[in-house]
């Protein structure tokens, strides 16, 4: 073919006849939809588009009605050569058909035949990925075996959900829990997501957000997120998520029931094609001590022997712009510990008043009401911890990128305060504490940020190599727990310890704050201009948060719930099993709006 080259090509007037000639285009500016389609239509047999130094060579990938002619994308080299070649009359570019893309193998250290994937550049670096990855997948048979030789202790006990079942977008099951909150203390989730035909190509194209959700099937309002998931670019996963945390939600404290499970991407638009293995390891005795993920082993207040009780639902995710808007989202919380024996509802409700009138009284803005929580049986509280699952979307649509490619920052303010007992009307604060805690995603936007992770499927399809917010294609997206670290003073009172007990008429006030933001400030994007995509959309923070209460086995009794403001009905009513709260994914707007046009996700220009 002889070629022509047409710069940016996001705009077909004025094009030069391009009938059976190649278009040579250049990346930037606007989609390769657009560019492609400009080129088609101005007659080009085929197109190269001649990436920037700043972005690698990547797959080119799109259905036959978006782009009707074959493309590929070069490196800035070769789309030099050919700029200098334009004018030389003997010139040619040669384009074959290939039948299917190359196979490349490996064996792996069990000496099994593997497939390696696609490589970017035929170059031994592309195989480092694959390596760094089977170097994990050997920590997580390990692993495995581990969990296998305790269930012959009877240590463990493996509920297995879904059995190699094919799922496009969504699947349940319902399952009978296996004891109680007192006899499993840990919960391992265990998910392998096979490609269908075995090899990749038959999995799913592109890249996306997979939950698994849990309900007690006798309390339809007690649906959770208690796993988050990332499929990759025609590539298969493995994982295995500590959600110890989450326990609450699948166990009682006193009794066995059934708990429906259900595995779904956002949206039915949203397919993943594949074959789902999914087990639950609740684990108990000395294992959950050896297995267990959390950082505070072994040291002062280790909870390697304390039990899950009550796992409290927080906050919810939404539009990156007004994220921190009072008057739009809750982003505070209390939760209040009583001495034993006082459940008195009157109680918590006068504190939910009390917050409710200090925040609105700033400006006189009627601000969406605080999640209150009142717990009793303080003495027997072990620890209190906040699990978040945090995930940055977003692209194409202003100057930074977000959410998915930015740096943002989540910071969440612990205020705990010892309050004395009421008198004339009042509470005295005897002591206050308070801590900060904030999650950064240092590698979002970054080329290599997710090829350098060993736990993210290696050699995908697509920019599965770039940085995300708090994600990868082809990787689990990691819980993070932060444990309150209280003082002596406070420590003792919540074991009922000192003249300061909460059991002589004294209370713990927990308040959390979260906000998100970017550069330290609220979100306000600036628009792209030129390089806006205008298959793009606004950044979104997918975030769901919890409080979890432990409790000590040898404590006497076990705190109780005795009163909630969760679900408020104005932004947290839930709806169907497979999706959560309405607030907690701030996603589903975005594909409701979409879902009539947009039936795949597109590469990223």
């Amino acid at each position: 073919l002889k070629f022509k080259n047409i710069g940016f090509a996001c705009n077909s007037s004025g094009f030069p006849d391009l009938k059976g000639k190649l278009a040579v285009i250049n990346r930037g500016e606007c989609a390769f939809e657009t560019k492609l389609k400009a080129a088609a239509g101005a007659g080009a047999a085929a197109a190269l588009v001649v990436t920037t130094k700043d972005q690698p060579v990547s797959e080119l990938s799109f259905s036959d009605t978006l782009c009707s002619i074959p493309a590929f994308m070069v490196s800035p080299e070769v789309g030099e050569v050919l700029r200098k070649s334009e004018h030389v009359n003997d010139v040619f570019v040669s384009l074959s058909k290939a039948e299917r893309p190359p196979l490349n193998f490996i064996i792996d250290y069990r000496q099994r035949v593997r497939e390696l994937g696609h490589m970017r550049y035929p170059s031994l670096s592309e195989t480092v990925p694959t390596s760094r990855s089977l170097s994990h997948e050997k920590k997580l048979d390990r692993r495995v075996a581990s969990i296998k030789a305790a269930a012959k202790d009877d240590q463990v006990v493996t509920v297995e959900v879904f059995d190699n079942k094919y799922t496009n977008w969504s699947i349940s099951e319902t399952v009978r829990a296996p004891g109680t909150l007192t006899e499993f203390p840990r919960l391992i989730v265990d998910l392998k997501l096979d490609c269908p035909n075995r090899e990749r190509l038959s999995c799913g194209r592109w890249d996306r957000v997979v939950s698994l959700y849990s309900q007690m099937s006798s309390n339809k309002d007690s649906s959770r997120e208690i796993a988050r998931f990332v499929t990759g670019y025609r590539s298969r996963g493995r994982y295995l998520v500590d959600a110890s945390t989450m326990l609450p939600s699948l166990l009682t404290s006193n009794s066995k029931h059934n708990i429906d499970l259900t595995l779904a991407t956002e949206a039915s638009w949203a397919s993943i094609s594949h074959n789902a293995t999914l087990k639950l390891h609740f684990l108990r005795g000395e294992s959950a001590a050896r297995v267990a993920d959390f950082a505070y082993q072994g040291k002062s207040n280790s909870i390697s022997v304390q039990h899950p009780i009550h796992a409290l639902p927080m906050f919810g995710g939404g539009n990156f712009e007004g994220f921190n808007d009072p008057n739009k989202h809750m982003r505070r919380a209390r939760l209040v510990i009583l001495p034993e024996g006082c459940n008195n509802h009157h109680v918590a409700f006068a504190v939910e008043r009390e917050q409710s009138n200090v925040f609105n009284s700033r400006k006189g803005r009627k601000n969406v009401k605080p999640v209150v929580y009142t717990v009793n049986n303080g003495g027997s509280i072990g620890n209190i911890s906040f699990t978040v699952l945090t995930t940055g979307h977003g692209w194409g649509k202003d100057e930074a990128n977000c959410a998915e490619y930015c740096k943002s920052e989540n910071t969440y303010t612990f205020d705990v305060t010892l309050v004395g007992p009421i008198e004339n009307g009042k509470r005295k604060t005897l002591h206050k504490y308070t801590t900060v805690r904030q999650q950064k995603f240092p590698t979002a936007g970054s080329d290599m940020g997710c090829a350098a992770r060993e736990d993210v499927a290696p050699n995908q399809y697509g920019t599965w190599h770039e940085g995300r917010a708090g994600w990868c294609p082809g990787s689990c997206v990691a819980p993070v727990t932060y444990f309150l670290d209280f003082p002596p003073v406070l420590r003792r009172s919540l074991r009922g310890v000192g003249n300061d007990s909460i059991t002589t008429g004294h209370e713990v006030w927990i308040d959390i704050t979260y906000r998100s933001t970017y550069k330290g400030k609220d979100y306000t994007p600036k628009p792209a201009g030129k390089e806006e995509n205008d298959l793009g959309f606004p950044a979104m923070i997918n975030h769901v948060s919890y409080m979890t209460i432990w409790s000590s086995p040898e404590a006497e009794g076990t705190p109780s719930l005795v009163f909630s403001s969760y679900p408020d009905p104005l932004t947290q009513k839930f709806t169907t099993l497979y999706q959560p709260p309405a607030y907690s994914s701030p996603l589903l707007t975005w594909e409701v709006r979409r879902k009539k046009r947009d039936t795949q996700k597109k590469l990223r220009p």
